[in-house]
């Protein structure tokens, strides 16, 4: 068989991408030299998402607005200061499928909340990296300042826990009880023995400091 040979004009520019240092391989011998000056006429670095956390709260938006195809759809500051304390390995499309995962899970009218946030992003462990990233630490750390006793903050938060997982559930009480794992009758329990916190419609905001009997689904379990 005849070949041939040619030469052929190629008059539009190349764009290559890499995440590989080009420059070091090149020059390490594992890239070869006429190539790399071929094509490393121009280059533009994009810095990591590490390096620009600051981005990160706006371009989750973007990406949560565009999957679930709400324009208004919003993140709570818990979720934000979670979205940019995480490390992102995929840099920016690793945020971009973690956002998608999260808006997987999001049901109901209300912002996205960290009971949105998939399983296995929590950490092992005590999880105290976790309460820190979500801001409840810090939380903590001013009502005991503030001289709230350790019974008001457990009532409180499991308020609060039981609240948010019904606004994630659209006040499906069954839903939210799977979500806390915890029994429906604990969730009923809860909610016949006190007001709504968050004061909507007729029900009062409920003051920090006041206290309330915890149902035994919800006490926290120890070993022995």
């Amino acid at each position: 068989m005849d070949t041939y040979e040619r030469d052929v004009e190629w008059s539009d520019p190349a764009h290559i991408a890499t995440n590989r240092d080009l420059q070091a391989m090149q020059a390490g011998g594992t890239f070869r030299t006429d190539l790399y000056h071929r094509i490393a006429a121009a280059q533009v670095r994009l810095p990591s998402l590490e390096s620009r956390a600051t981005d990160i709260p706006a371009l989750a938006r973007h990406f949560l607005r565009a999957e679930s195809g709400d324009p208004r759809l919003e993140l709570t500051p818990e979720v934000e200061a979670y979205l940019v304390r995480r490390q992102y390995p995929g840099n920016v499309r690793d945020l971009k499928q973690l956002v998608a995962r999260i808006c997987c899970r999001h049901v109901g009218p209300g912002p996205v909340t960290v009971g949105d946030i998939p399983q296995e992003e929590h950490p092992a462990g005590d999880g105290s990296s976790w309460w820190d990233a979500v801001g409840l630490a810090s939380a903590v750390e001013r009502a005991v300042a503030a001289g709230i006793p350790l019974r008001g903050l457990k009532d409180r938060v499991a308020d609060l826990a039981v609240d948010a997982a019904l606004d994630a559930c659209s006040g499906n009480v069954a839903s939210a009880a799977r979500r806390l794992q915890v029994t429906d009758r604990a969730i009923q329990l809860r909610r016949a023995a006190r007001p709504r916190l968050r004061g909507a419609g007729a029900y009062a905001p409920i003051p920090l400091e006041e206290t309330f009997t915890l149902p035994a689904e919800l006490l926290p379990t120890t070993g022995t």
